[in-house]
Protein backbone atom coordinates (compact mmCIF):
# COMPACT_ATOMS: atom_id res chain seq x y z
CA UNK A 1 0.00 0.00 0.00
CA UNK A 2 1.50 3.65 -0.77
CA UNK A 3 1.76 6.25 1.62
CA UNK A 4 -1.00 8.20 0.00
CA UNK A 5 -3.33 5.03 -1.04
CA UNK A 6 -6.77 5.58 0.73
CA UNK A 7 -8.17 3.26 3.77
CA UNK A 8 -10.73 1.08 2.47
CA UNK A 9 -14.44 2.56 2.82
CA UNK A 10 -15.65 0.36 5.57
CA UNK A 11 -12.05 1.27 7.71
CA UNK A 12 -13.45 4.59 7.04
CA UNK A 13 -16.91 4.46 8.18
CA UNK A 14 -15.73 2.16 11.38
CA UNK A 15 -12.38 3.66 12.25
CA UNK A 16 -13.95 7.17 14.14
CA UNK A 17 -16.58 4.81 16.01
CA UNK A 18 -13.77 2.72 17.46
CA UNK A 19 -11.76 5.17 18.21
CA UNK A 20 -15.19 6.55 20.04
CA UNK A 21 -15.63 4.00 21.97
CA UNK A 22 -11.73 3.53 22.70
CA UNK A 23 -12.26 7.56 24.25
CA UNK A 24 -14.74 6.05 26.36
CA UNK A 25 -13.66 3.04 27.32
CA UNK A 26 -9.65 4.56 28.82
CA UNK A 27 -11.30 7.57 30.62
CA UNK A 28 -13.41 5.10 32.57
CA UNK A 29 -10.93 3.07 33.19
CA UNK A 30 -8.80 6.54 34.65
CA UNK A 31 -11.47 8.00 36.46
CA UNK A 32 -12.28 4.22 38.46
CA UNK A 33 -8.77 4.06 39.33
CA UNK A 34 -8.25 7.67 40.18
CA UNK A 35 -11.45 6.81 42.50
CA UNK A 36 -10.92 3.52 43.77
CA UNK A 37 -7.07 3.47 45.33
CA UNK A 38 -7.98 6.98 47.22
CA UNK A 39 -11.05 5.35 48.45
CA UNK A 40 -8.69 1.77 49.80
CA UNK A 41 -6.19 3.93 51.23
CA UNK A 42 -8.54 5.26 53.21
CA UNK A 43 -10.24 2.32 54.37
CA UNK A 44 -6.55 1.25 55.04
CA UNK A 45 -6.38 4.29 57.35
CA UNK A 46 -3.38 5.43 55.56
CA UNK A 47 -2.35 8.93 56.45
CA UNK A 48 -3.41 12.05 54.33
CA UNK A 49 -0.01 13.15 52.91
CA UNK A 50 0.56 9.58 51.70
CA UNK A 51 -2.32 9.10 49.93
CA UNK A 52 -1.64 12.62 48.02
CA UNK A 53 1.92 11.18 47.17
CA UNK A 54 0.82 8.01 45.92
CA UNK A 55 -1.97 9.68 43.92
CA UNK A 56 0.50 12.05 42.13
CA UNK A 57 2.31 9.49 41.19
CA UNK A 58 0.15 8.65 37.86
CA UNK A 59 0.72 12.63 37.00
CA UNK A 60 4.46 11.92 37.11
CA UNK A 61 4.58 9.63 35.01
CA UNK A 62 2.29 11.05 32.77
CA UNK A 63 4.86 13.77 32.76
CA UNK A 64 8.04 12.37 32.38
CA UNK A 65 6.45 9.62 29.48
CA UNK A 66 4.76 12.50 28.03
CA UNK A 67 7.33 13.53 25.94
CA UNK A 68 8.41 9.76 23.77
CA UNK A 69 4.96 9.37 23.70
CA UNK A 70 4.13 12.41 21.48
CA UNK A 71 7.21 11.33 19.72
CA UNK A 72 5.74 7.96 19.26
CA UNK A 73 2.25 9.74 17.68
CA UNK A 74 4.97 11.23 14.88
CA UNK A 75 5.16 7.75 13.75
CA UNK A 76 3.49 4.35 12.32
CA UNK A 77 3.04 3.63 15.39
CA UNK A 78 -0.33 5.20 16.52
CA UNK A 79 -2.58 2.00 16.74
CA UNK A 80 0.29 0.47 19.08
CA UNK A 81 0.70 2.66 21.04
CA UNK A 82 -3.74 2.88 21.38
CA UNK A 83 -3.30 -1.18 22.14
CA UNK A 84 -0.28 -0.51 24.28
CA UNK A 85 -2.07 1.85 26.67
CA UNK A 86 -4.94 -0.57 27.17
CA UNK A 87 -2.31 -3.37 27.77
CA UNK A 88 -0.66 -1.01 30.50
CA UNK A 89 -4.10 -0.19 32.31
CA UNK A 90 -4.92 -3.94 31.91
CA UNK A 91 -1.87 -4.61 34.02
CA UNK A 92 -2.48 -1.96 36.07
CA UNK A 93 -5.95 -3.34 37.19
CA UNK A 94 -4.60 -7.06 37.86
CA UNK A 95 -1.48 -5.26 40.14
CA UNK A 96 -4.50 -3.99 42.02
CA UNK A 97 -5.71 -6.74 42.86
CA UNK A 98 -2.84 -7.53 45.06
CA UNK A 99 -2.42 -4.43 46.47
CA UNK A 100 -2.61 -4.52 49.98
CA UNK A 101 -1.13 -1.26 51.29
CA UNK A 102 0.80 1.76 49.40
CA UNK A 103 4.07 -0.04 48.54
CA UNK A 104 2.00 -2.31 46.72
CA UNK A 105 -0.06 0.37 45.19
CA UNK A 106 3.12 2.30 43.45
CA UNK A 107 3.68 0.14 40.59
CA UNK A 108 -0.40 -0.17 39.15
CA UNK A 109 -0.33 4.07 39.80
CA UNK A 110 2.88 4.26 37.34
CA UNK A 111 1.31 1.79 34.97
CA UNK A 112 -1.89 4.05 34.85
CA UNK A 113 0.19 7.20 34.19
CA UNK A 114 2.30 5.45 31.45
CA UNK A 115 -0.92 4.25 30.17
CA UNK A 116 -2.82 7.56 30.31
CA UNK A 117 0.32 9.28 28.89
CA UNK A 118 0.18 6.46 25.85
CA UNK A 119 -3.48 6.41 25.22
CA UNK A 120 -3.62 10.60 25.03
CA UNK A 121 -1.06 10.99 22.78
CA UNK A 122 -2.35 8.76 20.29
CA UNK A 123 -5.81 9.33 19.94
CA UNK A 124 -5.99 12.93 18.49
CA UNK A 125 -3.78 12.21 15.67
CA UNK A 126 -5.41 9.32 15.26
CA UNK A 127 -8.74 11.48 15.66
CA UNK A 128 -7.29 14.02 12.85
CA UNK A 129 -6.06 11.52 10.77
CA UNK A 130 -9.87 9.91 9.89
CA UNK A 131 -11.97 12.94 9.33
CA UNK A 132 -11.60 16.23 7.67
CA UNK A 133 -14.06 19.60 7.43
CA UNK A 134 -17.88 18.76 8.88
CA UNK A 135 -16.54 15.08 8.95
CA UNK A 136 -13.85 16.03 11.54
CA UNK A 137 -16.24 18.64 13.69
CA UNK A 138 -18.37 15.92 14.18
CA UNK A 139 -15.78 13.15 15.53
CA UNK A 140 -14.46 15.62 17.69
CA UNK A 141 -18.19 16.40 18.91
CA UNK A 142 -18.10 12.22 19.68
CA UNK A 143 -15.17 11.73 20.94
CA UNK A 144 -15.46 14.95 23.51
CA UNK A 145 -19.10 13.20 24.66
CA UNK A 146 -17.67 10.10 25.16
CA UNK A 147 -14.80 10.79 26.67
CA UNK A 148 -16.90 13.30 29.29
CA UNK A 149 -19.31 9.60 29.72
CA UNK A 150 -16.49 8.06 30.60
CA UNK A 151 -14.92 10.26 33.44
CA UNK A 152 -18.62 10.13 34.73
CA UNK A 153 -19.06 6.56 34.18
CA UNK A 154 -15.53 5.74 36.30
CA UNK A 155 -15.86 7.20 39.41
CA UNK A 156 -19.75 5.88 39.62
CA UNK A 157 -18.29 2.22 38.86
CA UNK A 158 -15.81 2.70 41.73
CA UNK A 159 -17.77 4.16 44.16
CA UNK A 160 -20.42 1.63 43.94
CA UNK A 161 -18.21 -1.69 43.85
CA UNK A 162 -16.08 -0.31 46.44
CA UNK A 163 -18.69 -0.02 48.98
CA UNK A 164 -19.18 -4.10 48.58
CA UNK A 165 -15.56 -5.19 47.82
CA UNK A 166 -12.67 -2.93 46.32
CA UNK A 167 -11.45 -6.23 44.03
CA UNK A 168 -14.91 -5.64 42.27
CA UNK A 169 -13.78 -2.07 41.66
CA UNK A 170 -10.38 -2.78 40.42
CA UNK A 171 -11.84 -6.17 38.55
CA UNK A 172 -14.21 -3.89 36.44
CA UNK A 173 -11.16 -1.62 35.13
CA UNK A 174 -9.77 -4.68 34.03
CA UNK A 175 -13.07 -5.70 32.32
CA UNK A 176 -12.67 -1.72 30.79
CA UNK A 177 -9.48 -1.71 30.15
CA UNK A 178 -9.63 -5.39 28.17
CA UNK A 179 -12.52 -3.69 26.34
CA UNK A 180 -10.47 -0.56 25.02
CA UNK A 181 -8.04 -3.26 23.76
CA UNK A 182 -10.22 -5.27 22.02
CA UNK A 183 -11.62 -2.07 20.36
CA UNK A 184 -7.82 -0.85 19.39
CA UNK A 185 -7.31 -4.04 17.72
CA UNK A 186 -10.25 -3.08 15.89
CA UNK A 187 -8.64 -0.32 14.29
CA UNK A 188 -7.93 -0.58 10.92
CA UNK A 189 -3.90 -1.63 10.44
CA UNK A 190 -4.01 0.45 7.47
CA UNK A 191 -1.75 3.77 6.96
CA UNK A 192 -5.35 5.46 7.59
CA UNK A 193 -4.37 6.89 11.18
CA UNK A 194 -0.65 6.98 11.22
CA UNK A 195 1.68 9.85 11.19
CA UNK A 196 3.93 10.22 7.98
CA UNK A 197 7.03 9.37 9.71
CA UNK A 198 8.81 6.45 10.96
CA UNK A 199 7.50 1.91 10.22
CA UNK A 200 4.30 0.79 9.97
CA UNK A 201 2.64 -0.18 13.00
Amino acid sequence: MSLSAPPHPGHARRDPWVLAATMLLFPAFQGLAQTAVPLLMAELRVAESVIGLIQAIPGVAALLAGAPMALLANTRFRRAGLIGSFALGLAASVAFLWARDPLTLIVPQLLVGLAAAAFYAQVMPSAFRLASGERQERLQGRLTMTQGLGFFAGPLIAGYLSGIEYAYAFAAGAVLAAGGLLASLGLSPSRAIEGAGGLRA
